[in-house]
């Protein structure tokens, strides 16, 4: 923070200063406190009319590393916000202890708080000037760790779902890594679901802290914007992983250009690129498949010998435009519903920023309970959303004999297990041209967005999805289009690693 914007901020709390601290001279009069009262009340209002400064000192947070072996962390200092609420709890005693007791009692709480907050101050300061104490710390930890590659997002938010994809595949290379993330808000869901190393370095200038020796490689899991702090260290290579392959405007982002490597899934997501008219190098390209759906168990029979027939439906999220607007999820009632009627168990599988949103998690909701209802009327064993909302994609997959999703990497994924898939095309696309415009689609069977209301059409449908599947033979020209060669084998990933390094 600047010292503009902290006199901005000073200047716009002032009003509230002021009314306090004449509120409390009111009160000091009225209670007869005498000097010592107003000089509380004074103090009072001066502290509170300084909560900008007291962001000032903090400053940016520090690097902070989370089991990393030979680390030791420094005493935690409240942060700008938290001091903060330190001097709002000041008011609030002085308030009250002006209301209740003398003056002079007044006056000694207000020395002894402001103290406190003054040794906060201290504290920050001085952690902010031994900012580079600490990154020389995390530094030599990470040199003794001897890492060889690390996994790295800018997100602002939680990304614990992209990472949950990949860290169980680079944990089988055997080899120690880290997560490094930027922001705080970050860390507790990333802490969660790992046991590796994390690193928290806040500024550009504390990622020098990583660049040790051995360090050869930084995946990438997203396509964001504050990757390219990290990409600018050209002496690592620098692989985009992504999450998920699919027709999404995102898989061909020109902001891919950046990377060293692009990791595909298949010729489809590079053939996707220059469709796009997003210029990459071909040698930048390397084909890795799916490592994720290794082991997936696959197709044994024909689905029409099922009975009853497993159905998952993975509804994508609700996107961020209009062209990512893709989601199923607001008819899921009618699908799930036209599942039921077919006799089919169905699991509800909802994406994981659906459950972000109220809206979408009224959604969710309102199918666990039609779901919920018809598994205590007939028995069968329905999987609700909520239930099994931390399971595995691949584990969702191995619990059902045919999907029904949208455009997304969930449909490509499923290529592997070699079943039958319906997808719900965007709203306002034509059935006619889909195949051509979505060639995700092109085993698929297709259901228009709109004409889920129409129950034979819906009948139909399911009717070729879990009866007679006209387009098995499809499915597997398709499955080696988008997940290359070895569709569902972890090996050419393994590979391509072990070539970088």
């Amino acid at each position: 923070m600047n010292l503009r914007s902290v006199l901005k901020s000073a200047l716009g709390q002032l009003p509230i200063a002021v009314a306090i601290g004449l509120a409390l001279v009111v009160i000091a009069q009225l209670r007869e406190h005498g000097v010592l009262g107003l000089l509380a009340a004074i103090g009072t209002a001066v502290a509170v009319a300084a909560l900008p400064l007291i962001s000032a000192v903090h400053g940016p947070k520090p690097p902070e590393a989370l089991r990393l072996p030979g680390y030791r962390r420094p005493l935690p200092v409240p942060t700008g916000r938290g001091s903060q609420g330190i001097a709002g709890v000041i008011v609030l005693i002085v308030v009250v202890v002006m209301w209740r007791l003398p003056g002079w009692v007044a006056f000694i709480v207000m020395v002894l708080a402001g103290l406190g907050l003054l040794i906060n101050i201290a504290m920050a300061y001085n952690r902010r000037r031994a900012r580079s104490r600490l990154r020389a710390a995390v530094r030599t930890a990470v040199e003794a760790y001897g890492p060889r590659f690390v996994i790295y997002t800018g997100r602002r938010n939680d990304a614990s779902y992209q990472l949950t994809m990949w860290i169980p595949i680079v944990e089988r290379l055997g080899l120690r890594y880290l997560i490094v993330l930027r922001h705080q808000d970050a860390v507790r869901p990333t802490r969660m679901i790992t046991d590796a190393p994390i690193i928290m370095l806040p500024t550009g200038s504390d990622l020098d802290a990583i660049m040790v020796p051995g360090l050869r490689i930084a995946f990438y899991v997203n396509g964001i914007a504050e990757n390219s702090t990290l990409v600018n260290y050209r002496n690592l290579t620098h692989v985009y992983l992504g999450h998920g392959d699919s027709d999404k405007e995102l898989s061909v982002h020109p902001m891919h250009a950046m990377f060293d490597r692009v990791f595909v899934a298949g010729q489809a997501a590079i053939d996707r690129y220059s469709q796009a008219g997003v210029i990459i190098p071909e040698n930048k390209f390397m084909i890795v498949g799916r490592p994720q759906m290794a082991d997936l168990d696959k197709a044994v029979r024909p689905i029409g010998e099922i009975q009853p027939p497993r159905v998952l439906f993975a509804p994508t999220w609700r996107g961020y435009n209009a062209q990512t607007t893709l989601s199923s999820l607001p008819v899921g009632a009618s699908i799930v519903r036209a599942l039921l009627d077919r006799g089919a168990v169905v699991g509800f599988r909802a994406h994981p920023f659906s459950w972000l949103g109220a809206g979408e998690r009224s959604e969710i909701t309102a199918i666990d309970e039609i779901l919920r209802k018809d598994r205590e009327a007939t028995g069968r064993p329905h999987r609700l959303a909520v239930e099994h909302r931390d399971e595995s994609v691949a584990d969702a997959f191995d619990n059902s004999d045919a999907l029904i999703t949208d455009i997304g990497s969930v449909l490509v994924d499923y290529f592997a297990t070699g079943k039958p898939y319906a997808v719900v095309l965007p709203p306002g696309q034509p059935e006619d041209t889909a195949r051509a415009d979505l060639p995700s689609t092109r085993a698929a069977y297709l259901i228009r967005y709109e004409a889920l209301g129409d129950p034979l059409l819906t009948a139909q449908l399911l009717e070729q999805l879990l009866q007679t599947d006209p387009l098995a033979r499809e499915r597997a020209t398709t499955a080696r289009y988008y997940l290359g060669d070895h569709p569902g084998d972890d090996q050419p990933f393994y590979a391509a690693v072990h070539s970088l390094l």
